[in-house]
């Protein structure tokens, strides 16, 4: 995809299997971004076969004895692989994306599904657009998946993992101030089209796990009065400090082109789970989009793409998770 002549300022590779949810992500996507500003790759990895087939002999299975009838699998396949690159073609044609826009690319497997996406996403584009889950009807979350390994092992790519059919009219930013929180309102406040009806900037104040904590417990038993008290006043704090890092948030979006009268903020507390509880704000908002960076406060939320960002796209159903 070197020679690709650019026309537009956004790159966007959306990795197309077999699934119905790979037609979902591309339907989402083709709605979040503004068609004559984007690009878009429909990237399929071509692999002859299931791993199944490769489970008990490293044969291909159409030269086993008696397993000719493979080949039709094999005819099968490709056509229906031509007949959903197509049908996702036509979900981004339906938003107004010009046909030299869309550009179709089905490549060999070489390395693996996962790294072979990889290796694309690697190739100029600012979005990484991929299902929560692909043609594994028993995969709910995300271990041993393709989104999962590509998780694990992207280095720097914003990436979009979709679950189910998320609306597209709303989005919320969990921000917590850091840097990270920043980079992630101005890269997809440039990405995100920007006639959304509301925007929620989202901001976690988390408390003590009383449960997770013999400490915690026997304080608590001691002081039964001072916990409360110290999240009271720990809530007030926080609210204090990031009032005006969320105005500034907020300004940040306003010059990207975003109504300030679709901008509100948001505390959350009283929770010991910041993914949790902005996946669940998400579901009651309703906003089918959530932002988070990849990195928070601490350096070690960036493993796995930021703890938070995992976990929420673990949660997410009916939500896409974009982590920058």
């Amino acid at each position: 995809m070197d020679d690709m002549k650019e026309q537009t300022n956004l790159r966007i590779l959306t990795a197309i299997d077999h699934s119905g949810q790979s037609l979902d992500s591309a339907a989402y996507i083709s709605r979040m971004v503004h068609p004559h500003q984007t690009q878009v790759v429909l990237f399929h990895v071509e692999s002859d076969f299931f791993d199944i087939f490769y489970d008990y002999d490293e044969k291909d299975p159409v030269n086993l004895p008696g397993a000719s009838h493979f080949s039709d699998w094999l005819d099968i396949q490709n056509r229906s692989i031509d007949i959903q690159l197509e049908q996702a073609e036509r979900l981004f044609l339906q938003q107004g994306f010009p046909k030299k826009n869309i550009h179709i690319v089905k490549q060999k497997m070489l390395n693996g599904v996962a790294r072979d996406i990889l290796h694309e996403s690697q190739r100029g584009y600012d979005l990484l657009v991929t299902g929560k889950t692909g043609g594994n009807v028993l995969t709910h979350g995300l271990t041993g998946t393709v989104t999962a390994k590509i998780m694990s092992k992207n280095p720097d790519i914003p990436m979009v993992i979709v679950s189910g059919i998320p609306e597209t009219r709303n989005v919320m930013f969990g921000y917590d101030g850091s840097p990270g929180a920043d980079k992630a309102v101005a890269a997809a406040g440039t990405m995100l089209r920007k006639d959304l009806d509301a925007i929620l900037l989202c901001h976690v104040i988390r408390m003590f796990n009383v449960t997770a904590s013999s400490f915690i417990q026997e304080y608590r038993s001691l002081y039964h009065s001072r916990l409360p008290e110290m999240e009271d006043a720990l809530s007030a704090l926080r609210r204090e400090q990031m009032g005006p890092r969320m105005t500034g948030a907020l300004q940040a979006l306003v010059r990207l082109g975003f109504s300030p009268s679709d901008i509100r903020f948001s505390f959350i507390d009283r929770t010991i789970s910041r993914s949790h509880a902005m996946v669940s704000m998400g579901l009651t908002h309703p906003a089918g989009t959530l932002v988070v960076g990849r990195r928070g406060h601490s350096a070690v939320e960036e493993f796995f793409m930021g703890r938070v960002g995992r976990k929420a796209v673990e949660l997410s159903d009916n939500l896409a998770v974009w982590v920058i």
